[in-house]
């Protein structure tokens, strides 16, 4: 049960854990600390002084995506991001039906950072989440596959309600480079706020510098 229901972490022999730290001693106080006293703050501990190269920790880490404490599990989702642990791929996309909006948001943070990252499907459906961050985030990561394909998913987002919606969609729009979106980001160079103008005269800038004269 990823979503907590008093579970506590499943075993993993010490002696395991420790031989994945190696020979660092702070990094092996740092696992020691999370087994003996499980916390937010040995969590992120543990992740702080492994940094994106500890990734196989994230073996331990993973485990306490199970805690019967919500907010060691949260700290865990971000741990394992921060770890870059592609291995945890699975159980970060479970999180993402989630119905805490701050476990989708957490889980969605952390498979941003991993190699392979949610299939454009999930991702869309994220796009019309309840939270706004989850929008933003989910449109931004749209973008960042650079799929020409999914450009045109991104005109509806352009039309959310959060004004930071609406910019991540305008550069999501550009980072697929499709330049039949390019007219639709064009239009927004006479939008009444300062920031949407100012992002859609950046994305056509960086990415369609041949379309100079809408500029």
């Amino acid at each position: 049960c990823l979503s907590g229901c008093g579970q506590t972490p499943r075993d993993l022999p010490r002696e395991r854990a420790l031989k994945l730290a190696g020979d660092d001693p702070a990094l092996r106080e740092a696992v020691q600390g999370l087994l003996d006293a499980p916390s937010v703050s040995s969590v992120a501990g543990l992740a702080k002084r492994a940094g994106p190269r500890g990734g196989p920790l994230g073996e331990v880490v993973e485990r306490y995506l199970s805690h019967s404490d919500p907010q060691i599990r949260l700290a865990a989702i971000q741990a394992l991001g921060d770890l870059r642990y592609a291995p945890a791929e699975p159980a970060l996309s479970g999180l993402l039906t989630h119905p805490d909006k701050m476990f989708r948001f957490a889980a969605l943070q952390a498979l941003a950072k991993l190699p392979k990252k949610p299939p454009p499907a999930t991702l869309l459906t994220l796009c019309v989440d309840p939270d706004a961050r989850i929008r933003r985030c989910a449109v931004s990561l749209l973008g960042s596959l650079r799929d020409k394909t999914l450009a045109s998913s991104l005109l509806k987002p352009l039309q959310d309600p959060d004004k930071e919606v609406r910019l991540a969609a305008i550069q999501a729009m550009a980072e697929t480079g499709e330049r039949s979106v390019g007219a639709e980001v064009a239009k927004l160079l006479k939008h009444p706020n300062s920031d949407v103008r100012w992002t859609a005269a950046s994305a056509l800038g960086k990415k369609f510098p041949d379309d100079g004269p809408h500029l």
